[in-house]
């Protein structure tokens, strides 16, 4: 499940690359901001879940973070 976080910024920071810096910076800061309030609202415990939103934050920290 936490397997999610780092393989989702690994896909996205190759994205970054080919994306003007404040593109990447602001769409990396909108995924990981919904990533965080997605696990700040989880209706229950689902590994599903908790998967996406760690993925949301993952392939907002591989846009935001070169």
């Amino acid at each position: 499940m936490v397997t999610a976080l780092p393989v989702a910024a690994l896909g996205s920071s190759r994205v970054a690359g080919r994306l003007a810096p404040r593109l990447a910076a602001g769409s990396g800061a909108g995924f990981l901001a919904s990533g965080l309030v997605a696990l700040a609202v989880l209706p229950s415990a689902s590994p599903a879940l908790v998967a996406a939103a760690l993925g949301l934050c993952g392939a907002g920290l591989g846009l935001a973070v070169p």
